[in-house]
């Protein structure tokens, strides 16, 4: 599909066994792909960090991006130090929470910005 500014961006996803192990790893990690796909886009390539999840049992990081091509973020990958060992295209569905009955609740302070989705009953049976 395309836009008005050429193709749509797609989700890609990388699989990245790395020395992330902890959450202040994975925090720090995830800086430094803010700060490249900031430089990135300020010098014209469209892209977009989505954020990371940490499997510690596995030892691997999944870092989610939103660019045009996987180019771009093997780019962004190779410039934040993220050893990615495979970049491929995802599909992610987002859950409107309002419609689905689902309420936003803090996790992990990552960032201010940083929620999750819990269900209605889950909150009302903890009271």
């Amino acid at each position: 599909m395309t836009t008005g500014t050429g193709p749509r961006l797609r989700t890609f996803l990388v699989e990245a066994y790395s020395t992330a192990r902890t959450l202040d790893d994975l925090v720090a990690a995830s800086g430094r792909a803010e700060a490249v796909v900031a430089a990135l886009r300020e010098a014209g390539t469209p892209i977009a960090y989505r954020g990371a999840t940490l499997i510690p049992e596995d030892e691997v990081v999944f870092h989610v991006f939103d660019a045009r091509d996987p180019g771009s973020v093997r780019t962004a990958c190779r410039r934040s130090s993220i050893a990615g060992e495979r970049i491929v295209e995802s599909i992610v569905v987002e859950v409107d929470a309002p419609r689905s009955g689902l309420v936003v609740v803090p996790t992990l302070p990552l960032r201010p910005s940083a929620r999750r989705a819990t269900p209605d009953r889950a909150r009302a049976s903890r009271r």
